[in-house]
Parts: structure tokens; C-alpha cells; sequence
């Protein structure tokens, strides 16, 4: 099986779910609906980055049943079954931005000129999330999810300012992941 060093960047991207693709393969993003890539000038226009990312760190969260029975003359583990398993993972990130801001004050949608009403959203996010992760300039990890999110706010007095979204992954049949090692 190939092989390779850590991972030396990840690059996030997501895009909103409600959010209107418009032209080729357009449609409105959900679960159901992934935006294609639309690179123009150099930019993908439908999968904006969500900043430099510092680390990202996974989650995966198993819930297991034992199956008892007997055994030599006593009851024991005979099996251990796996009832769910689900995938979150926590993203650091350098910069604070619009998405930050909406998601700490529970605002709703973002409109013109960064207008927002505090308390007017719930506080999280849905949509598709990118992530691209590389090693030496060459790219070794990248998946698209569908996904819950939310951030954790710096506390006051905490010089650790940098934001922290954690990302709950939702099952989409349009989910995708590629490993290109070796």
C-alpha cells in the first residue's frame, strides 16, 4: 500500500446550502445538489475558500452493541456489532470572516454590504464542504461532504483568537473522496 508524509495543507471550500448555481449543471445546493467546479481566472466562482486553514482534526464517533452469549460455561462477548458511526472533524482557521460572524451572533442570511440580523438564524450552517489537503505541492487527500456547522467562539480574555468550526457530516449519495498516495 503506498505511503506518504504528513499532510502539509488543507484548503477548505464550502458553499451554503439554499445558495442558487446558476448556468451549466445549475441548480440550488442541498443534499441532493452538489455545485460543480467553475473555475474563471483562475477562481473556482461556485466554491468559495473558507481561509487558511491551521489544522484540521477528525472525529469518528462509533457506537458499538456487545453481543453476549455463552461461553465455556458463563456468559460473554461473543461479537461486538456496530450500531452507527458518524464523521465530524474540527477545522482551525486563521482568518475571521463573514460565516464566522454569522454562525457566533446565530445571524441569518448575510445580504448586501455584510448586513445581518443578530438572532435572526439559527447559529449554524448546512452545505457542501470541500476539502483539498497536500503534501509538498502535490495533492494526496481531497472529499467533498455535505455537512452540519457550527463554530466555536474565542472567550474573552482568550488570546487564542483563531476561529474553530466543527463540521458534522451529513449523508449525501453525492459525497466523494480520492486518495492519491505514491
Amino acid at each position: 500500500m503506498p505511503k506518504t508524509n504528513a499532510v502539509l495543507a488543507n484548503y477548505l471550500y464550502f458553499v451554503p446550502e439554499g445558495t442558487v448555481i446558476s448556468g451549466t449543471g445549475g441548480g440550488t445546493v442541498s443534499a441532493a445538489f452538489k455545485p460543480l467546479v467553475n473555475v474563471v481566472d483562475g477562481v473556482d466562482v461556485n466554491w468559495p475558500e473558507m481561509g487558511t486553514v491551521l489544522d484540521i482534526t477528525p472525529k469518528i464517533n462509533i457506537v458499538k452493541k456487545d453481543i453476549i452469549g455463552p461461553v465455556l460455561g458463563r456468559y460473554g462477548r461473543k461479537n461486538v456489532v456496530t450500531t452507527s458511526a458518524t464523521t465530524d472533524f474540527d477545522a482551525t482557521l486563521a482568518e475571521i470572516d463573514e460565516t464566522f460572524f454569522q454562525l457566533c451572533l446565530a445571524g441569518g442570511t448575510i445580504g448586501e454590504g455584510g448586513v445581518y440580523a443578530p438572532g435572526a438564524g439559527s447559529g449554524v450552517i448546512r452545505g457542501w464542504l470541500k476539502c483539498q489537503q497536500y503534501n509538498a505541492g502535490t495533492e494526496v487527500h481531497k472529499f467533498d461532504v455535505y455537512v452540519h456547522g457550527e463554530v466555536k467562539p474565542p472567550k474573552e480574555g482568550n488570546n487564542d483568537v483563531n476561529p474553530v468550526f466543527t463540521f458534522m457530516v451529513i449523508y449525501s449519495a453525492l459525497a466523494v473522496g480520492t486518495i492519491t498516495l505514491g
